[in-house]
């Protein structure tokens, strides 16, 4: 796939997950979050090499039939890497609940 193409679906990812638009839940793998579009579905990873001391993140869109159609990975040196790796951040921060998480516990010492 085009790298313009992949850009602009993070891109979008991105947007909607920071307005909450987007539901993302927890694969079994550690850090791997997926969601449905449509038809489509998406996983966001990430994780450490301690082969080579570097951060890596990845997103992959899986077709209808649920068979990976693309991928698209960068490492922490890679100038795509701290938009991936927000993604990644703020999808784990919604699974997680941790705004609501803290706004409840405001709420209580109110």
């Amino acid at each position: 796939m085009e790298f313009d193409v992949l850009k602009k679906i993070l891109n979008g990812l991105l947007e909607k997950t920071d307005k909450n638009l987007i539901g993302w839940s927890k694969t079994s793998s550690s850090n791997e979050y997926k969601t449905r579009l449509g038809k489509s579905s998406l996983t966001v990873d990430s994780w450490f090499n301690t082969d080579n001391g570097k951060h890596y993140a990845d997103l992959v869109i899986y077709n209808s039939d649920g068979d990976p159609i693309d991928r698209i990975a960068f490492n922490e040196g890679d100038d795509w890497y701290p938009k991936i790796a927000n993604l990644h951040e703020l999808i784990e921060r919604r699974t997680r609940k941790v705004d609501e998480t803290y706004n409840d516990i405001f709420d209580a010492l109110s």
